[in-house]
């Protein structure tokens, strides 16, 4: 497996938010509504979302990518890459030695394969050493509480956010102890 990461740039915006409509409706059927699904996509996966948040620099949008070169920081051109997958986290806004896991998703073509815990991987890897836990929100029906489970992080807590339009998340939150 030739996998390969790199930091998103503003012109990845765009194609971040396909691959999050493909990894959404493969992941979400079932578990949320469809209306909600599409709410949450245009709240959360909006270009100018997702450009405010790169270009600010508070939430990094890491890609994984598979077929390319070395597995190191790669800057290639977008059409020309493989994306299997993406990440992106940040600075908690409460905890000075936390960090916030806010989305973490593959291409449903390449589920099964491993990809998850390599991207988790490569998110930890880039916390800055005085990062302690990284915390993440997954829907309490969602098959990723296992895959979340099963990489070490513990439930800290349940929480029902309403996130308008009539809508909520029904959620975990969960915390990895990232430094020993």
């Amino acid at each position: 497996m030739n996998l390969t990461y790199r930091l998103a740039t503003i012109i990845d915006a765009e194609r971040l938010g396909l691959l999050a409509a493909k990894a959404w409706q493969a992941a979400y059927p079932g578990i949320i509504s469809q209306a909600q699904i599409e709410y949450m996509l245009g709240r959360m996966y909006n270009l100018e979302t997702i450009k405010t948040q790169i270009r600010e620099g508070d939430i990094s949008w890491l890609i994984m990518i598979e077929g390319q070169g070395n597995p190191t920081e790669q800057k290639g051109l977008p059409d020309d890459e493989n994306w299997v997958g993406y990440a992106s986290y940040g600075p908690h806004p409460s905890a000075p030695d936390e960090y916030r896991l806010h989305k973490l998703y593959l291409d449903p073509a390449v589920k099964g394969r491993g990809y998850g815990k390599l991207l988790l991987e490569a998110v930890v890897n880039r916390l800055p050493l005085g990062a302690m836990q990284l915390e993440l929100n997954v829907n309490k029906l969602n098959p990723a509480y296992s895959f979340y489970l099963r990489q070490g992080f513990r439930v800290r807590r349940e929480e029902v956010l309403d996130i308008g339009e009539g809508y909520v998340m029904d959620d975990y939150v969960m915390v990895l102890d990232v430094r020993p």
